[in-house]
């Protein structure tokens, strides 16, 4: 029996990755603690046990038994590139790039810290169809996971079909699903935030040379009417491009609209899950 006690420490990225492939070519058993994504992507699924604390006790969990087909999506979809979720208190789940960068700012305002530092990860799935091997995983580790979910007809459906199969459906206390069959970005401009999102317009468009340019390009897009604002914003260019400028001009709306009813939603039952307020304290 060789025992180690996280064999990652002082190693790059690349070289955590080699451990796993160094310890299978030994003799008898190998019992590693790891802290490393990177050591514990490489490991085959039956061969993860994860411990974490479960009240004043140690919760010891493992991945069940799958068809080979749900083992090869989460060995690919979850082990190789979003190992971090192993380690989380918490995982919010998403479609995309847009998400990705958007939420985590919005995080940061309401908890007045890093999401890292709450042991909250924010991970996109890669498309609305992919949430089923990323919920397999948490169920079986126990991890508390949310869905931050666009309105659209196809993306609803495709959450409904993943959640369907892990025994839960919609409503569901961890899924938010923006109203009214919008994208995020449809759905801010019915929140009242058509200001906001024509400055973030202008904002992508930099840098200026000088004020004068910076004024003409402000002068064209505050001319849009809505329904040319939400074909502009709809995009697929400027989808992901635009995220962090809009995120960043609503932060600085007063009150309760710096951050958009959905996502404080979201943040709230987070909140309520891992126990930590407002202002960043555990509770």
């Amino acid at each position: 029996i060789l025992s180690l006690e996280e064999p990652e420490a002082h190693l790059h990225p690349n070289a955590q990755r080699c451990v796993h492939e160094q310890l299978t070519k030994g003799i008898g058993q190998r019992i590693v603690s790891t802290h490393s994504p990177y050591v514990a992507g490489q490991a085959g699924l039956n061969e993860i046990v994860h411990f974490a604390k479960d009240g004043s006790g140690t919760g010891v969990s493992r991945l069940p038994e799958l068809k080979s087909d749900d083992s090869r999506k989460i060995r690919r979809e979850v082990m190789r590139s979003r190992g971090e979720l192993l380690f989380a208190r918490a995982v919010v789940l998403f479609e995309g790039e847009t998400e990705e960068q958007a939420l985590p700012i919005f995080a940061q305002h309401h908890w007045g810290q890093a999401p890292f530092q709450h042991g909250v990860a924010f991970v996109g799935v890669g498309g609305d169809g992919n949430y089923l091997p990323f919920l397999r995983t948490l169920n079986a580790i126990r991890v508390p996971w949310f869905i931050f979910s666009d309105g659209e007809p196809n993306a609803r459906g495709r959450v409904e079909r993943a959640l369907k199969k892990v025994g839960e459906k919609l409503p569901h206390m961890n899924v938010v699903v923006l109203p009214n069959d919008r994208s995020i970005e449809n759905y801010l401009v019915d929140e009242g935030y058509e200001d906001e999102m024509k400055s973030a317009v202008v904002e992508m468009r930099g840098p200026y040379d000088d004020g004068r340019a910076r004024a003409a390009i402000k002068a064209e897009v505050d001319a849009l009417d809505e329904p040319s604002l939400r074909a502009l914003l709809s995009k697929k260019d400027n989808k992901v491009r635009m995220a962090p400028h809009w995120a960043a001009v609503i932060l600085r709306a007063s009150g309760r609209r710096s951050i958009p009813a959905a996502v404080r939603d979201l943040l709230e039952r987070i909140d309520n899950v891992i126990g930590v307020s407002r202002d960043g304290v555990g509770r």
